[in-house]
Formats: structure tokens, C-alpha cells, sequence
């Protein structure tokens, strides 16, 4: 999937290089809900600024009394910040796993266990890329 580039010029303004068109953050959000990936760049500064804008629309949403986040979870996420994040990143790991364990054991027949060894392994390697990939995210902050 290709990257959606957003450009955040100083007077707040984000402009979607595809189309090139000012958007809003709603317009922001709308491409995120529609499965589109999103890289926000300030335009002056060069600096990704993806998380902020992320965090503003979050943060417009629950303004507009559509938040779905639970308020004890943004407590949470503000007291530990990225301890969190981290923790329900392998959360979701976790159950990815067992999701793929339990749906395998029920189409797979018993007598294929290397093969379900073989995708265990490619499970494990994706779980690393993507642990990889939050590491390479964290030390980009």
C-alpha cells in the first residue's frame, strides 16, 4: 500500500500531494477510516509529524463527542505513554497468534504439522518485522 503524504504548511494547512488539494483533518481522518496509509510532513521544517496530527484528530473527535477511546484508557496512555502503546502492541501479537493457531488447527488435519510449523515460523518472522518496524517508529521520536 502506498503512503498518502500530507504537507503541513505554517499557517496550519495540510495539503494532500496526491490530489493536490487542501484537506482538513476530517478529510485526514476519512482516508485513514478508508484504509489509506497517512505520512504528515511539515513542509517547513522537513520533520514527520504524522503522531501529532494523528493525536489531533483524536483529540477533534472527542471534542465533537465521538470519541470511542475510553477515557480510562487515555488516562493510561498518558501516564505511561509509550509503555502502553508497547504493551498493546503485544497484546495484538499475542492474539494474532492464537487466532492463527485456532483457525489452522480447525482447516488443517493433524497430519500436516510441518506445515503448520512452516506458518508458525512466518507468524514469529512477521511478529518480528513488526516489532522491528515499532522500534525503527520509536527511535524516529
Amino acid at each position: 500500500m502506498k503512503t498518502r503524504i500530507i504537507k503541513r504548511y505554517p499557517n496550519r494547512k495540510l495539503y494532500d500531494t496526491l490530489t493536490k488539494k487542501y484537506v482538513s483533518l476530517d478529510d485526514v481522518a476519512f482516508l485513514i477510516r478508508n484504509n489509506e496509509q497517512v505520512q504528515v510532513m511539515d513542509n517547513e521544517s522537513g520533520l514527520e509529524i504524522t503522531n501529532q496530527i494523528l493525536t489531533q484528530i483524536i483529540f477533534e473527535e472527542g471534542k465533537k463527542g465521538n470519541s470511542a477511546i475510553p477515557a480510562e484508557v487515555l488516562h493510561d496512555m498518558i501516564r505511561w505513554g509509550n509503555t502502553v502503546i508497547d504493551r498493546g502492541v503485544d497484546q495484538v501479537m499475542k492474539g494474532v497468534d492464537k487466532l492463527v493457531q485456532d483457525s489452522l488447527s480447525k482447516w488443517i488435519p493433524r497430519s500436516n504439522k510441518e506445515e503448520i510449523a512452516q506458518l508458525e515460523q512466518k507468524v514469529q518472522t512477521l511478529e518480528h518485522l513488526i516489532e522491528q518496524l515499532s522500534v525503527d517508529v520509536e527511535n524516529k521520536n
